[in-house]
């Protein structure tokens, strides 16, 4: 039976659908930017200082430059 258990885990934890299967160790450790005045523009329509302060709160893509008004 805890074979059995185990594998549904695995299965759960590996497929699509992440139900708090998170290993701590492969999220970002950095917790602070650099103070360096190089903004970008988010794929939310947003301007970050830099690349960093984007990618903190999880955007992933970004253009050099403010984004337009």
């Amino acid at each position: 039976m805890l074979v059995w258990r185990s594998m549904v885990i695995f299965l759960i934890c590996t497929g699509t659908l992440l139900l708090g299967c998170v290993r701590k160790s492969l999220l970002p450790t950095e917790t602070a930017c650099p103070g360096i005045f190089q903004p970008v523009c988010g794929s939310d329509g947003k301007t970050y200082n830099n690349s960093c302060e984007a990618r903190k709160k999880g955007i992933t893509r970004t253009t050099d430059g403010e984004c337009a008004a």
